[in-house]
């Protein structure tokens, strides 16, 4: 799910959005348990929308340390990377077979080929193993 704002970052309304969509996509596995939603140390998830969302649906929702997700994110550790590398592929293959830019209009589409590709469910569990973080 994507979300934006006029600004391009993360706002409160994007938080509690995000909130609710990881709260509706994880209760069915669940099965009324306690919930972990890891986050980054932006404030937009220290609003007490967002915060009192999380209580109510039994979400417990740490926050890494600031300035220190690039040790302890999971994401950053190992996915942005390859994911780095791989839309520079995606871009350069998109450049060489249309002789088009990427625009607003064709970034989900040549995103999209990127993200399916690096994005696997294994390499995401292992991103947070490495963190210490088991799923």
């Amino acid at each position: 799910r994507l979300g934006y704002s006029k600004k391009g970052w993360t706002n409160t309304a994007i938080g509690i959005k995000y909130a609710k969509h990881f709260e509706s996509h994880t209760r069915t596995k669940a099965q009324g348990r306690q919930r972990f939603l890891y986050l980054d140390g932006h404030n937009s998830h220290a609003s007490t929308p967002f915060l009192k969302h999380c209580v109510e649906n039994k979400i417990t929702a740490p926050g890494y340390p600031s300035h220190g997700t690039h040790v302890y994110q999971s994401l950053d550790v190992c996915i942005f990377s390859p994911l780095k590398t791989q839309f520079a592929k995606e871009r350069d293959e998109h450049l060489r077979m249309t002789g088009e830019p990427i625009t607003k209009e064709n970034f989900l589409t040549i995103y999209g080929r990127t993200h399916l590709k690096v994005l696997t469910p294994e390499l995401i569990k292992t991103a947070f193993r490495k963190v210490g973080i088991v799923p």
